[in-house]
């Protein structure tokens, strides 16, 4: 489960969900670029979940500090006391939706190539080119023994 986080953690640093709202203003910053900013991450358009993963036990006490310096570059439901109250609900939703997808279906991707190209002039992050697949079903019948009549 510990990759499955860092998948979701990543990907909303990829693309965050929407813009930050810093109290007292009613206008939003737009927190992608701070979150793909070259000088405060390793390859910032890459899609790395292992940036997210803990660090080993011989690490010798620095992962606090990489601890508080994550709150202030990944921010995509704000940080610290004015952070999203409901992040670590989204972050555990994220993970089991894409883990019971990943373990019920498999996928099958229409096309050759998947465009990963985002589309310009949108204030949502939304692919150019949308990608097309159908899920098909791993299990026909998982759990027979939960029918109800």
């Amino acid at each position: 489960m510990p990759y499955l986080q860092a998948v979701v953690k990543e990907a909303l640093r990829l693309h965050p969900p929407g813009p930050l709202v810093i109290r007292p203003s009613v206008t939003g910053l737009c927190c992608k670029p701070v979150m793909r900013d070259p000088y405060l991450w390793e390859d910032p358009e890459e899609f790395k979940p292992e940036r997210f993963l803990p660090a080993s036990p011989r690490s010798g006490g620095q992962e606090d500090e990489m601890i508080k310096e994550e709150v202030l570059k990944y921010i995509p439901f704000g940080s610290r006391r004015r952070g999203c109250p409901g992040s670590n609900l989204a972050y555990l939703s994220a993970g089991i939706a894409i883990g019971v997808m990943v373990q019920c279906f498999d996928w099958k991707i229409e096309g050759d190539k998947v465009n990963m190209e985002e589309a310009r002039g949108t204030m949502m992050v939304a692919m150019a080119h949308p990608l097309k697949c159908t899920p098909l079903l791993r299990y026909p019948n998982p759990l027979p023994s939960l029918v109800f009549v």
